[in-house]
């Protein structure tokens, strides 16, 4: 029996990642920036038409530790979601990113001031505090042109 504190995971073979989750030349994805929503949310954008060529590293060892997205014209696939997801997330704050973290909110100044003045690394996750399981995409605009999706988070 699963304990129930525990999350599940999601196991994701090779043909899911493959999946084309939209056609759209261009997906723009709003992050939250922190766990409390105080910093508002980060805009990236996911690009389905790249010339160069993408591999993943994967934590994954059933991957291999390597996966080579198929590419589609005009077509964005789970596995460039997901990676754009985890780049962002796991890129470390510079200080400055940090100093303007601890002036918005004194909830995160309480979490970064020791890291920062102990000078280390602090990741955009860390922001986010048990707020850190995929929940989901949901579409945030109106006109069918424009791709545009909030991620949303779970505890």
């Amino acid at each position: 029996m699963r304990d129930a504190s525990q999350p599940e995971l999601l196991v994701l073979s090779t043909s899911d990642l493959d999946e084309v989750v939209i056609r759209v030349p261009a997906l723009t994805l709003l992050l939250p920036r922190d766990e409390l929503g105080v910093l508002g949310h980060a805009v990236i954008q996911v690009h389905g038409n790249t010339s160069r060529s993408m591999q993943y590293n994967t934590p994954n060892s059933t991957m291999g530790g390597r996966y080579q997205p198929r590419r589609s014209r005009n077509a964005i696939g789970l596995a460039q979601i997901l990676w754009a997801i985890y780049e962002h997330y796991n890129e470390a704050l510079d200080a400055s990113m940090q100093l303007e973290a601890m002036q918005e909110d004194v909830s995160l100044r309480k979490m970064l001031q020791v890291p920062f003045l102990k000078m280390h690394v602090v990741r955009r996750v860390d922001l986010l505090g048990p707020l850190c399981s995929f929940g989901g995409l949901t579409r945030c605009s109106r006109d069918h042109t424009v791709a545009a999706y909030q991620l949303f988070l779970n505890k």
